[in-house]
């Protein structure tokens, strides 16, 4: 009977054998066997051709196909009504199709709340400000709220409760957050005042006026990691790199039948006593080729080669 056991292939440095690091299965094509027979022929005096065979050498290669450079598991966001913002934005837009001002009346209290979070993955703070109009549409005072940190993990909320002043007549919600850099994108959502869907809403990242600023009715960002979380892309080309001179230790895990019928002299034991195989190898090529380029991470197309030692 087969006996079940993950795929994959780890590989260890020389220095540490017993510490291995998981290269992903995210897009990964089959692994691959090959043996390199080290020989020597010779035809002899009476026209026989001796052969001398000196060692047989496992060689290992596998690949991948579109897959994320960097490591770690991405996080898949589906969310509606999302606005983005790039650095430097500063714009007025309508989160709803009223087109109707948030009414409000002198001395009332207020609150407005947002949901936000970044690309990035460092923290920032962002927050919330109600900004009081009279009727002749004049800015009257703004009540800024607390800062709250935000970062690319979750949805943060940011809210700012304030009395409207005197001759208020309207208030517009401002969201305030600056992007790292210009691929950090700032997403906002669900922005409400008094309990009600915004009408109309200013979102501030940056201090100049060039807009960059996007209604996404769907936001889905994605994977932008590896699915499984072990070593992507950028990792495998570094160890290779730092490694290429050097013996490592290659762990293939594997579900296999009895490999032979001696199989305690088989290259793969029984599987009922064990699920991997450990050879010693010199890592023999790498093929890397950078197939798009995101803000996150790259798409990466990767061929690496083991030859046993």
């Amino acid at each position: 009977m087969p006996y079940s056991s993950n795929a994959g292939i780890a590989i260890a440095t020389q220095d540490n054998p017993n510490t291995f690091y998981q290269l992903t299965d995210h897009n990964r094509q089959p692994i691959n066997f090959d043996y390199e027979i080290i020989e020597r022929s010779a035809r002899m005096a009476n026209g026989t051709m001796r052969k001398f065979v000196v060692a047989k050498k496992m060689k290992i290669s596998t690949s991948w196909r579109d897959l994320p450079s960097g490591t770690g598991t991405g996080v898949v966001i589906s969310d509606y009504d999302v606005i983005q913002l790039t650095a430097s934005t500063v714009a007025d837009v309508w989160t709803n199709s009223t087109g109707s001002a948030n009414t409000a009346t002198p001395g009332q209290t207020y609150t407005a709340t947002a949901n936000i979070r970044r690309t990035s993955s460092s923290t920032a703070s962002a927050y919330a400000r109600l900004d009081w109009y009279s009727a002749s549409n004049t800015l009257i005072s703004t009540s800024p709220g607390t800062p709250v940190s935000i970062n690319n993990n979750s949805w943060s909320q940011i809210s700012v409760s304030a009395v409207a002043p005197a001759s208020t007549v309207y208030a517009i919600t401002t969201i305030n957050a600056t992007p790292a850099s210009i691929t950090d994108y700032i997403y906002v959502k669900s922005v409400n005042f008094a309990g009600n869907s915004v009408a109309t809403s200013r979102f501030v990242a940056g201090t100049n006026t060039t807009i960059y600023l996007t209604y996404l009715s769907n936001f889905n960002q994605g994977y932008t990691m590896t699915v499984d979380g072990y070593k992507g892309g950028a990792w495998i080309k570094d160890f290779y790199e730092t490694n290429l001179f050097k013996p490592v230790y290659v762990k293939i895990t594997h579900s296999q039948d009895t490999a032979s019928v001696n199989a305690a002299n088989a290259f793969y034991p029984s599987p009922s006593a064990s699920g991997y195989e450990i050879i010693q190898a010199f890592m023999t090529g790498l093929s890397y080729e950078v197939t798009k380029r995101y803000a996150f991470t790259d798409l990466v197309n990767i061929t690496i080669d083991f030859t046993e030692i």
